[in-house]
C-alpha cells in the first residue's frame, strides 16, 4: 500500500512482545484481561507514569513480558516512593533546613556522584541507542542507589552539627542535587511529569548547573 501510494517504506520496523498475567496469556475466556486505564487509575491520577516505568523497566523491548499486580505494586513502592521520591524529599529539606533552599558547590570539591553519573550516561546512552529501554531504565536507578547510599554515608545531618564541616556540607547536598537533576533529565522520557516536577523543585532550590557536576554529569 505504501509502495502504490509512492511513500517511502520504513527503513526499520519494530513490534513488541506478548504481555502475560500472572505466566497465562491474556484471554476473554479466562478473564485476566488488564485494562490499561485501571492499572494507571490504581495509583491516582498520575499513575500513567508509574505504569509506563513499569512496563519500561520490567520488560525488555520487543520481548515477551509478565504483569502481576503484586509485582506492580511492589516496583511502585520500591522504585519510586522509596527510592526517588524519598530522596527528594529528604534533599530538598535539609537543602532548606541547612542552607535556606538555596545550593551551590562548596569548595570541598568531590567527584564520587560525578564519576557515578559519567558511568550511567554512557550506560544510558549506549542502551537506548541499541532500544534496550529497560537496561537505560535499569542504568538510572543505579545512580540514585548511589546517591541514597552517598546521603547515607555522608549523613549531612550530622555535618551540620559542626560549623567546621559547613563546606563539606554544602559539597555534599549539591553533590546530591546534581545527581537528583541528572536522574531526572534521563528518566523524563519514561515519566515525563513527575520528572519535570522535581526539575521545578530544583529551580526552586538553587543554581544546580554552574559547578564542575554539571560539566561532568549534563
Amino acid at each position: 500500500m505504501l509502495m502504490s501510494a509512492k511513500v517511502a517504506l520504513p527503513r526499520q520496523i519494530f513490534g513488541h512482545g506478548f504481555m502475560t498475567v500472572n505466566g497465562q496469556r491474556m484471554s476473554k475466556t479466562l478473564g485476566n484481561l488488564i485494562d490499561p486505564i485501571a492499572a494507571a487509575d490504581r495509583l491516582g491520577p498520575k499513575g500513567q507514569d508509574p505504569l509506563r516505568l513499569y512496563l519500561v523497566k520490567e520488560v525488555s523491548f520487543g520481548g515477551d513480558g509478565d504483569f502481576t499486580w503484586e509485582r506492580y505494586d511492589e516496583r511502585y513502592n520500591v522504585d519510586l516512593a522509596n527510592n526517588l521520591g524519598n530522596l527528594v524529599s529528604r534533599v530538598s529539606a535539609m537543602a532548606a533546613r541547612y542552607r535556606g533552599g538555596r545550593l551551590a558547590p562548596g569548595a570541598a570539591v568531590s567527584d564520587q556522584l560525578a564519576r557515578v553519573g559519567e558511568q550511567v550516561v554512557a550506560d544510558y546512552r549506549r542502551t537506548m541507542d541499541a532500544f534496550a529501554l529497560h537496561e537505560g531504565a535499569a542504568a538510572v536507578f543505579r545512580l540514585i542507589d548511589a546517591t541514597n547510599e552517598y546521603i547515607a554515608a555522608t549523613a549531612p545531618w550530622t555535618l551540620a552539627k559542626d560549623p567546621a564541616n559547613a563546606d563539606r556540607l554544602t559539597q555534599t547536598l549539591f553533590d546530591a542535587a546534581e545527581a537528583i537533576r541528572l536522574a531526572a533529565v534521563l528518566l523524563e522520557p519514561i515519566m515525563p511529569r513527575p520528572c519535570r516536577e522535581i526539575l521545578r523543585r530544583g529551580r526552586r532550590v538553587g543554581r544546580w548547573t554552574e559547578s564542575r557536576s554539571r560539566r561532568t554529569l549534563a
